[in-house]
């Protein structure tokens, strides 16, 4: 479920009580960060921040009470889109005043999540777990996990098993991207590195 209100754009917003986490570079003089109030931190609670920085005014654009991992900006026209991921997978948007939010998966549990990047014009989401997700056109995320966990014996697996199998499993992935072939990339935890090739997830010889 999407919910969406007009915030007023603070003009004389100061920087000092932000701590900046992530923010994207949209010209010269024009910037855009995602930070947490800083009076929120110290009672031991998250309230995320949309900032903008352009021609020398900061502006606050939307806030949220959540913690806050990593901020993307979609499109060039005017107004620009800013997309905001939590650490439990709530998406933030700010578009011309109106925030929405949104969660990647209502379905299960998902994160904490690490990054959002924007590829080729689609949105990834990805964090522990090995947990990566795209956007489609319409606005639905989609799990990409096939390949990411090792086939089980064909038979029922003691807890034992199951957990050491689990161990084995652990990880997260810290950074995707496409390589010059425009395959999708995830690097991860431990030196791990992963290739989506025909919808699944193939690992990669890695010199660590």
């Amino acid at each position: 479920m999407q919910r969406a209100h007009a915030m007023a754009v603070s003009k004389d917003f100061s920087i000092s009580g932000s701590v900046l986490l992530d923010g994207r570079v949209l010209a010269p003089d024009h910037y855009a960060f995602v930070a947490h109030s800083e009076h929120e931190l110290q009672k031991g609670s998250y309230r995320c921040q949309v900032i903008e920085y352009r021609a020398g005014q900061w502006q606050l654009l939307a806030t949220w009470p959540w913690q806050a991992v990593a901020i993307e900006v979609v499109g060039e026209a005017v107004p620009l889109t800013f997309e905001v991921l939590g650490r439990d997978g709530q998406v933030g948007t700010v578009v011309g005043g109106v925030q929405t939010e949104t969660h990647i998966d209502t379905g299960r549990a998902v994160g904490p999540f690490r990054g959002l990047r924007l590829l080729h014009d689609t949105l990834f989401a990805y964090g522990m777990k090995r947990e990566v997700y795209w956007r489609d056109p319409s606005g639905a995320w989609i799990r990409l996990a096939k390949g990411f966990e090792a086939p089980g014996p064909n038979r029922r697996m003691t807890i034992a098993e199951r957990m050491k199998a689990r161990v084995g499993n652990v990880g997260g992935i810290n950074a995707v991207a496409r390589d010059a072939s425009g395959y999708l990339v995830a690097v991860g935890m431990r030196g791990e590195i992963w290739r989506f090739v025909v919808d699944e997830w193939k690992p990669i010889d890695s010199p660590t």
